[in-house]
């Protein structure tokens, strides 16, 4: 009776268990993005982040971009937690803090400090990719005792290597 009693706890727990582990150890985002902000200027570029999941929904990331307009550069260098939702389905919404820097090029150039904090919805195709349908994140430039409210758009692929 006992064998029958384990055979049955074993059998009604180990597709939870299967379904707990189903979570990358890290995943790579490239794609495009879009700065608009205090400077009144439309910033096109880039952005690539690399997360490593402690755990189903945790991970620490760290996120770099590119924006460019007209001669000028903006480029970012961000790390923090996030924060990533993974239900049953393929749909994961996650939300981030990043802190870091920013760099300033063109005329002239200068570092701040920078801040950035959002989320976005990245939907699972296959085991190994996720796009990345959108990421919202307001990023907070400090500079010399002044602070610059910029909002950023990204998308593109999310890769996911080594699934738990």
């Amino acid at each position: 009776m006992r064998q029958i009693l384990l055979m049955l706890v074993v059998t009604l727990f180990l597709p939870l268990a299967a379904a707990a582990q189903d979570h990358p150890k890290v995943e790579v985002f490239t794609g495009y993005s879009y700065l608009r902000g205090d400077l009144d200027a439309n910033f096109h570029g880039w952005e690539a982040s690399a997360t490593g999941n402690l755990n189903k929904w945790f991970g620490v990331t760290a996120d770099f971009s590119g924006h460019y307009v007209n001669g000028l550069n903006i480029h970012s260098f961000l790390f923090g937690p996030k924060f990533t939702y993974r239900g049953s389905g393929r749909v994961n919404p996650y939300f981030q803090t990043l802190f870091g820097g920013v760099h300033f090029g063109g005329f002239g150039s200068n570092t701040a400090l920078g801040w950035a904090s959002g989320g976005g919805i990245d939907v699972k195709v296959h085991k190994k990719v996720a796009i990345r349908v959108v990421d919202v994140t307001y990023l907070l430039i400090h500079d010399n005792g002044v602070n610059s409210s910029n909002g950023r758009v990204s998308t593109g692929v999310v890769w996911r290597f080594g699934d738990k």
